[in-house]
């Protein structure tokens, strides 16, 4: 009951009046929404997305900056990021009592966040999209206070658990100098570590007392 309880603290606090809400069109076949009320922009929604901007923040973009922004959203809709923070979600909020539980989700998006970011660097202008990170992080160092591009009116977060110290944390990945990395090694250890899970199920298997406890842990 009480993590029922906290669940539904979390999601009344996620949830954003969408003031000032206006669709401008469709960019890359994703809708663009004006909603004052968000700080730059987010994709906002799984089983009909669209991308929420706010009107200055939008209009503040170069065409090209524009473009970039969607096409970072885009790979996000790609990844099914926000169906996978939901799902996370879900699992914090049926054991919303424990305290690290809770931090999956916002773990997970600074992960997915460096994930599109590196791949928008493979598929971008570098320069010109570090730019509009940069952008980014100066809206989000102004988010507890009133900000400019909304009228006296305080920004929400909307769809995002990144702080400034994450955003930093993408700026110095994008200036970092890439590194080419064999994957073989990491998928070696992997199934290594799979093959030595598995071997504690085939122990219990060899011993008739031990088959029984399994069969009945697994039954319950």
């Amino acid at each position: 009951g009480l993590s029922l309880l906290l669940a539904l603290r979390g999601w009344r606090s996620g949830s954003l009046p969408r003031r000032g809400q206006r669709q401008i069109g469709r960019y890359d076949g994703l809708p663009v929404v004006y909603v004052d009320s968000v700080a730059s922009a987010s994709l906002v929604g799984v089983w009909r997305p669209e991308v929420w901007v706010n009107p200055a923040y939008w209009q503040s973009l170069s065409r090209s900056e524009q473009r970039q922004a969607i096409h970072h959203e885009r790979i996000h809709l790609l990844r099914r990021d926000n169906l996978r923070k939901l799902a996370l979600r879900f699992a914090a909020g049926l054991f919303a009592v424990l305290p690290w539980v809770s931090r999956w989700a916002r773990e997970y998006e600074l992960d997915c966040e460096l994930a599109v970011d590196d791949r928008c660097c493979r598929e971008l202008p570098i320069s010109e999209y570090l730019r509009l990170v940069a952008r980014g992080l100066h809206v989000r160092s102004r988010v507890q206070k009133p900000y400019p591009f909304a009228a006296r009116q305080p920004i929400a977060r909307i769809a995002s658990g990144l702080t400034q110290s994450d955003m930093q944390v993408r700026i110095r990945a994008l200036l970092a100098q890439p590194q080419g990395v064999s994957q073989i090694p990491a998928a070696a250890l992997g199934l290594l570590v799979c093959a030595l899970g598995t071997i504690p199920v085939f122990t219990m298997a060899l011993h008739p007392t031990l088959r029984c406890l399994m069969v009945c842990y697994l039954g319950y």
